[in-house]
Parts: C-alpha cells; structure tokens; sequence
C-alpha cells in the first residue's frame, strides 16, 4: 500500500508541474501575440510564421568554453594582415587543436 500511495503522489506532483509549465507556455503565447502586434502597429508587416525562434546554442565537443571563439581570434591576430578564408581559419583552428585535420565532417562544423 506504500508503494501505491506513493505512486499517486508522484503523480500529483507530475500533473501540478505539467499545470504550472501549460500556464507559463500559455503567458508566453500570449506575450509573443501582442509582440506580433507591437510589430504590425510599427508597420512591420512580416507574419509570424516567417520569423523563426532563435537557434539555441549548442558547444561542440572538440572544444572547452570559448575556446573556439579564441583560436579563431587567435588565427586572425596572427594571420599578419593578409586576407584568409574560413577554410584556411577552420584549418589552422584544427591545427593548433592537434584534430584530425582530414576529417572532412569537422571541418564543416568548425
């Protein structure tokens, strides 16, 4: 009996936080309409389906904590003054990291 009236608690406290987040994602749509509606008022005439969330962030395992962001500013610094590409950047990052530099796959990533 334990077990089952621990089972029935767990699942209030499920259903409560499902309540919880179903009213916060309600207020969200909420204030993303009257947003929508603050752009239509400033004469931004784009509809909402054309305006895409923000991509969230996602690090990449090959590198700590900003750590991409320094090698890059690190091969700019020292590219001396001439002109690189991405490509040869995403080389020299690969370099200095000791990565593979055939992997093909990272490249694209970097």
């Amino acid at each position: 009996m334990i077990a089952l009236r621990d089972l029935i608690e767990k699942r209030r406290d499920l259903a409560r936080i499902i309540e919880a987040l179903q009213e916060q994602l309600d207020q969200h749509y909420a204030d993303l309409a009257h947003l929508d509606g603050a752009l239509r008022l400033l004469g931004h005439n784009v509809g909402p389906g054309e305006l895409r969330p923000k991509g969230r962030y996602r690090r990449l395992p090959y590198f700590g904590r900003n750590e991409l962001a320094r090698l890059v500013l690190t091969t700019l610094r020292t590219a001396a003054g001439e002109p690189i590409g991405i490509e040869e950047i995403s080389r020299r990052v690969i370099a200095a990291r000791g990565l593979d530099a055939s992997d093909e796959a990272l490249r694209a990533v970097i």
